[in-house]
């Protein structure tokens, strides 16, 4: 049996008194939170521009994901992973070594003032974006 009270799901939790966020409730309407599809996502590879300059001057254009860190399964445009972090989605670089793993956060950069992302600093180096393999053609 169902019942139709005419209110908007941020009402019901008001309501209810469930103590959920908005933000929960967005996610929930706009089906963000669907059982099964991963939130949080490895990068295994990345593309690099301009590709003559170190790592430390370039910026991700590209970054490949997947299960397996010496392969990716995905390969994800910068929009494509800042539209995806939006939206909840979580990325992290993972390193050949198992359980080697940084998050990866965006931020925007002084130079061009665009939005890119980068690996949360700690003290592994294996786990650096900057460090992990290149993504190869297919």
């Amino acid at each position: 049996m169902r019942i139709d009270l005419g209110l908007s799901m941020p009402r019901l939790v008001e309501r209810l008194r469930l103590g959920v966020t908005d933000g929960s409730v967005e996610r929930w309407e706009k089906n963000l939170n669907r059982i099964g599809e991963p939130r949080r996502t490895p990068i295994t590879c990345t593309r690099q521009e301009p590709v003559n300059e170190p790592t430390t001057k370039a910026h991700m254009v590209a970054v490949g994901t997947g299960s397996d860190p010496g392969n990716y399964d995905r390969l994800w445009s910068l929009a494509e992973v800042l539209t995806a972090m939006d939206q909840g989605r979580t990325f992290y670089a993972q390193g050949e070594i198992p359980g080697n793993i940084a998050g990866v956060e965006k931020y925007l950069c002084p130079s061009c003032t665009r939005m890119h992302i980068r690996s949360s600093p700690d003290a592994a180096a294996g786990n650096n974006l900057d460090n992990i393999r290149r993504c190869l053609s297919r």
